[in-house]
């Protein structure tokens, strides 16, 4: 499902294999001829070194004011900046944005590895939401909700935040007047608080991904 500017991205039953769309243009398939001159077994093993660094100190604890310091602190949830270091994986040069993955009921913010070791020029972020049930209950849904637009998505879409989580030299990195493409991806009740975050905050969220979310 996605949500956007676009007005066939606004339509009600977007299109439920958003995650194909991706894959087909990052792997395209193979013509009979390659097909053919393959011998033996064609895949071979592959192997992730995920690292995870964070928390990351948001803006409102960076904040003097202590009205804000104590609103971050009632939230008990933490965000995470996501590296891939497997083989052949440099340094990153240049961002086309960055993403945010939300877990689902009683998920955990080490699942990103599955997605984020496969798009390189993407700098992930992901959220600890303390393996909550969030699926029994609406006050954990709405409570991760404010939590993530408040106080989460301001940041992702400053460039100073998003180019260092990447590694990429300051003297690289674009003005903070200017703001970073950010995309949501929310697996299961995830990609309900996902929704709910890109309506609260339309200005910042690019779009939304969703994988088996409970919602049409």
């Amino acid at each position: 499902l996605l949500h956007g500017s676009c007005p066939w991205a606004r339509a009600p039953h977007a299109h439920p294999f958003v995650s194909s769309f991706f894959s087909y243009f990052r792997y395209p398939p193979r013509s009979q001829e390659e097909d053919s001159s393959v011998s033996g077994q064609p895949c071979s093993m592959t192997y992730m070194r995920p690292s995870y660094s964070g928390p990351l100190k948001l803006r409102a604890a960076r904040d003097d004011s202590r009205t804000n310091r104590k609103a971050l602190a009632s939230y008990p949830y933490e965000v995470y900046a996501y590296r891939d270091y497997s083989e052949g994986q440099g340094a990153k040069t240049r961002l086309r944005g960055a993403a945010l993955f939300i877990p689902g009921h009683a998920g955990s913010y080490e699942q990103v590895r599955s997605i984020g070791s496969n798009y390189w020029d993407v700098q992930w972020f992901t959220m600890q939401l303390n393996e909550e049930w969030a699926g029994m209950s609406g006050h954990l849904i709405r409570r991760q909700k404010e939590f993530i637009a408040k106080h989460v998505v301001p940041d992702l879409v400053t460039p100073s935040t998003v180019y260092k989580a990447a590694g990429i030299e300051k003297s690289r990195w674009p003005s903070d007047d200017t703001t970073v493409p950010l995309f949501l991806f929310g697996h299961s009740y995830g990609g309900l608080i996902a929704h709910l975050v890109a309506n609260e905050v339309p200005k910042h969220v690019r779009f939304v991904i969703t994988l088996a979310a409970p919602m049409r």
